[in-house]
């Protein structure tokens, strides 16, 4: 059974999982690194509506912004695509493979 994991505040749970994620993962995360990951996932962690965005939509109408609107729309699309990834490997992978 997997250990339950209590900690006093949701982003030091959040940054307990993520370095354990990258000693499991044997990759080196810097200090930055981990702070956007631990972030990103505290912000979309209320934001239920994200499995109902279409990405390759929210990618065109990013790219067709203007610059301003562009670069964040740009980076919430890559940050929805980081949270896809690290919740649902598998489905990468396999969309990697076609």
């Amino acid at each position: 059974m997997a250990e339950l994991i209590l900690e006093p505040t949701a982003k030091a749970a959040w940054q307990r999982l993520v370095k354990e994620a990258a000693v499991r993962s044997s990759r080196d995360l810097d200090e930055a690194k981990e702070s956007y990951l631990v972030f990103l996932l505290m912000r979309y962690l209320q934001r239920p509506d994200l499995v109902r965005s279409i990405l390759a939509l929210r990618f065109l109408h990013a790219s067709l912004a203007n610059r301003r609107e562009r670069g964040e729309g740009m980076q919430e699309v890559g940050d929805q695509c980081l949270i896809y990834a690290g919740l649902f490997p598998e489905q990468a992978r396999r969309a990697e493979l076609r």
